[in-house]
């Protein structure tokens, strides 16, 4: 069942190996002036906000690795959505959970600065439906996505980072429950707030 997800995701990491390949080594003579490889973590605060208002406990989570001017990013989401957003035609309590691969390209030095972004998410649904208590039903989608924020470092290594998306769903796959299916939407957008910290490699 992820195979189609698994394949779409090596896609982006082949492609962003290419693309470092391609990109030109620094000279030996200049590293002082390169930027320097960086590791970091961020925290969005979107899905621990909105899961709040639900009385529920949303997570994130993201890792990246800081190359030349690109970032790559592991990202893991854990969110509940409120009713008045998802629920239609009697479904409701959506929780999405999510795994994403994503490259940045970075305009400002040291990562900081405008950034654009570009990869491939797997979202894993659940949902509930008023005429079946106590029964759910899952399903998953494939996303491609594309965003931009800016890199804000206000103290040291530590930085805010507001940014925007928009997800393009690869997969549409039929979701039914109770004699009823779920109206989805093929595109969705968002905006947030991340906060993060970062550390030199090299």
């Amino acid at each position: 069942m992820l195979s189609r997800p698994l394949i779409l995701i090596l896609i982006g990491t082949l492609t962003c190996s290419a693309a470092l390949a391609q990109t030109p080594a620094a000279d030996a003579s200049s590293n002082h002036d390169a930027t320097p490889m960086t590791l970091g973590f961020t925290t969005d605060l979107l899905p621990i906000v909105v899961s709040a208002t639900e009385d529920e406990f949303g997570k994130s989570g993201q890792v990246w690795l800081g190359v030349e001017s690109l970032r790559l990013r592991l990202v893991g989401a854990d969110i509940f959505m409120p009713d008045g957003i998802s629920a239609n035609n009697g479904f409701t309590n959506r929780r999405i959970t999510t795994y994403a691969f994503i490259v940045d390209k970075c305009f400002g030095e040291h990562y900081d600065g405008w950034w654009v972004g570009s990869g491939f998410e797997l979202w894993m649904n659940e949902m509930e439906h008023e005429d079946a208590p106590g029964e759910n039903v899952e399903w998953n989608n494939v996303a491609w996505t594309l965003g931009g924020g800016y890199t804000w470092r206000f103290w040291n290594d530590f930085f805010l980072e507001p940014w925007g998306a928009v997800h393009v769903m690869l997969s549409d796959p039929d979701v039914e429950l109770a004699g009823r299916t779920l109206d989805t939407n093929p595109v969705s957008a968002e905006v947030s707030l991340k906060v993060g910290w970062s550390m030199d490699l090299r």
